[in-house]
């Protein structure tokens, strides 16, 4: 791998962490057996801090999501095989441009305004997964918030979500709202 657009910040026992952005080498890295989610719980502290932190967020009722579970896993395996069917069945759909996307078209064509983008893209990705998905301004703000908390090093934010539950609230109104595709990757 290159190292042009590697970072890592290493400091022994307290952190060693590297950030990739880019496409090929993170496929690249996901591609490779060695790197799998086998979380360990021991090593550098930040490390540590961090592994609890993303696992505390891309969880729900106690069940990781399915992206974070191992290869190996079962039902990761059998959830990740019916989404690619599934996905397959609308390829076609989505190749040849549904009405749904016509309003994001527009937006490329400089006809709409970036105001409503946030939603108007929520609404076409999760149409694909669940048709009768509809966006809302609550769910654009919950994912945003899912998202924004995976990437926060604002401890007092993160401290203030986690005690008032707004993070485990929008995380709950996201799996309900693809209530179908929740079930088959909390499994």
């Amino acid at each position: 791998m290159s190292d042009h657009r590697m970072k890592r910040t290493y400091f022994p026992g307290i952190t060693d962490i590297v950030v990739v952005s880019d496409p090929g080498e993170i496929r690249t890295i996901s591609n490779d057996a060695r790197f799998d989610r086998d979380f360990i719980r021991h090593g550098p502290v930040r490390n540590v801090q961090l592994l609890r932190k993303m696992l505390r967020i891309f969880s729900l009722d106690g069940k990781l999501f399915e992206p974070l579970l191992p290869r190996t896993d079962p039902s990761r395996a059998a959830a990740q095989d019916e989404l690619w069917s599934r996905l397959n069945v609308k390829a076609d759909e989505v190749k040849h441009g549904p009405a749904e996307l016509e309003p994001l078209a527009e937006w490329v064509r400089g006809i709409g305004t970036a105001e409503k983008l946030d939603l108007l893209v929520q609404q076409s990705i999760g149409r694909l997964f669940v048709e009768t998905f509809t966006a809302t301004g609550e769910s654009l703000a919950a994912a945003h918030m899912v998202l924004e908390a995976a990437s926060s090093s604002n401890v007092l934010k993160m401290l203030g979500w986690r005690i008032s539950g707004r993070l485990e609230r929008a995380k709950t109104l996201l799996a309900s709202m693809v209530k179908a595709i929740w079930l088959a990757l909390l499994r």
